[in-house]
């Protein structure tokens, strides 16, 4: 039961990483950038397009669930791929290959 209460903070967490990406972006520190961005990507690598357009869907009624839960604005891949890219342009070479894995 734990576990799927705490599946629920996930989608904070992910809105939390865009908070301080586009903070830290303002900064221009990339390096912070691309370690909250890994944060991330480890959260919404395996969710497919597919289970966003389902989960709204299935929640097309309730707009109070539909706010708790966080959407990619764009499509997952360009989402992941920026990620990726901005991890192999800034990071070492650990985080460089952990990325890439992903």
């Amino acid at each position: 039961m734990e576990y799927l209460l705490r599946l629920r903070d996930e989608c904070k967490l992910i809105e939390q990483c865009d908070a301080l990406m586009a903070y830290l972006g303002q900064f221009s520190d990339p390096v912070k950038v691309a370690r909250v961005g890994l944060i991330k990507l480890d959260h919404i690598y395996y969710k497919h397009d597919q289970i966003y357009t389902k989960t709204k869907e299935a929640l097309k009624g309730k707009p109070d669930k539909l706010k708790e839960i966080y959407f990619l604005k764009d499509p997952s891949e360009k989402v992941i791929d920026d990620i990726v890219q901005t991890i192999i342009t800034n990071c070492d070479k650990k985080m460089k290959i952990r990325a890439v894995l992903l």
